[in-house]
């Protein structure tokens, strides 16, 4: 069994769930129909967690649907084997760990159970389906959802915050792609100056990669101080790439102040920009960032920039360092200037929220470390109610 994406004339895009003669799987597909709402990124990654669902029913030779149909309950030990597969990694030739994320396992959980549920319900509402039988798969799904939910993880415990860069980082990044600096990291001059202006937008804007990647020409505007604007928008039928970014949070109008990368970003629009065109003989997509051959540039592109990065420079950039890890730099420095600036938390949530397109403060927990500020907050009160034998700097 596989997941086939399949692309529509308009550009939209729907993963597809075919068994081992190559057809599609009608119940998981037209569960995804129902869900067109949602990001493509979302719909894939819930149908291969219903892959998953599928390879452990095959190996258990359990016709999935059918059984759901029969409204012939699960036993503890089909429910227990199910839940403990999808825990695992999906097959592979090297196995590297033992188990996926708590994260990822309640993921797949999750998707199992809704899916599971939507299909009972479609056979509950069956004007076919006899009063005995809608019992029956009432009794079924009731059992089957309370075992799924208590079988999800508790969190891995305390994130690991430190994924930002720190600010000596964060310049040497962007002295490392500068096309006019000393350093000069990358094959050509073409070349840097995108990968440069790239990484300055995500520094200086805190624009996720979807975001970044989804640029197009027109959203660019020139003037005194030039802004970008981010744009929420459907799928474009020129745009190929496998997996196309999307534009995730609100659409917001950033100021970019910086005279110097207005007008690099200019050169690189009207100049050299025309020549991945020219050079690789495509059409114009109307996307700012371009690969060497013409086409917009891919996420997988992007994160492998970083992957290079990381290799040569290990003593000089962190080891964790990804395309999003400009995002919490961003989040992280503005946070603390706005702090220095004596602003009240309330409003510093609604700065950030702005800034970074967020519906709603909590999107920032993940990005902001409250745990680092309150050891700053306790380190300093503690050297302020310490006597002055406990004083720091006192030695004993």
């Amino acid at each position: 069994m596989r997941v086939e994406q399949v692309i529509f004339p308009t550009g939209d895009r729907l993963p597809m769930l075919l068994d081992d003669q190559d057809l599609p799987v009608p119940e998981a597909c037209d569960w995804m129909l129902s869900r067109r709402q949602r990001a493509f990124t979302t719909q894939s990654r819930n149908m291969q967690e219903l892959l998953v669902v599928h390879d452990w029913a095959r190996v258990r030779r359990i016709d999935l649907y059918e059984r759901l149909q029969s409204g012939r309950q699960f036993t503890e030990a089909e429910i227990t084997s199910l839940v403990e597969r999808l825990r695992r990694p999906s097959n592979a030739k090297v196995v590297v760990k033992l188990a996926v994320s708590p994260d990822t396992a309640n993921k797949r959980i999750s998707t199992t159970r809704k899916h599971m549920a939507w299909y009972i319900d479609e056979l509950i509402a069956d004007p076919g389906t006899s009063e005995t039988q809608r019992q029956r798969l009432s009794d079924m799904k009731e059992k089957l959802i309370s075992k799924l939910l208590d079988s999800m993880q508790s969190p891995e415990g305390n994130r690991s915050y430190h994924k930002h860069l720190t600010l000596d980082q964060a310049q040497f990044l962007q002295d490392a792609l500068d096309p006019e600096g000393a350093v000069l990291f990358g094959r050509d001059s073409r070349g840097r100056l995108r990968n440069f202006l790239m990484v300055c937008l995500l520094v200086f804007l805190g624009l996720r990669t979807g975001e970044l990647l989804s640029l197009r020409i027109q959203d660019i505007k020139f003037g005194a101080i030039t802004s970008i604007h981010v744009m929420r928008r459907g799928m474009s039928p020129v745009d190929q790439r496998r997996r196309p970014p999307r534009v995730k949070r609100l659409g917001r109008i950033l100021p970019l102040d910086s005279p110097r990368l207005a007008m690099m970003l200019d050169d690189y629009i009207m100049n050299e920009r025309q020549w991945f065109l020219l050079h690789g003989r495509s059409n114009d997509s109307g996307f700012v960032f371009l690969s060497d051959e013409g086409a917009p540039l891919s996420t997988d592109r992007l994160r492998q920039l970083f992957k290079d990065l990381r290799t040569h420079f290990p003593d000089k950039l962190p080891s964790h360092l990804i395309p999003h890890s400009l995002r919490y730099t961003f989040t992280d420095l503005v946070y603390e200037e706005l702090r220095r600036q004596g602003k009240e938390e309330d409003e510093i949530e609604q700065i950030l929220m702005c800034l970074r397109g967020d519906t709603s403060p909590k999107s920032q927990d993940g990005y902001i470390d409250y745990g680092a500020r309150g050891k700053e907050a306790l380190q300093r009160y503690q050297s302020q109610v310490a006597s002055n034998r406990n004083a720091p700097d006192v030695l004993l």
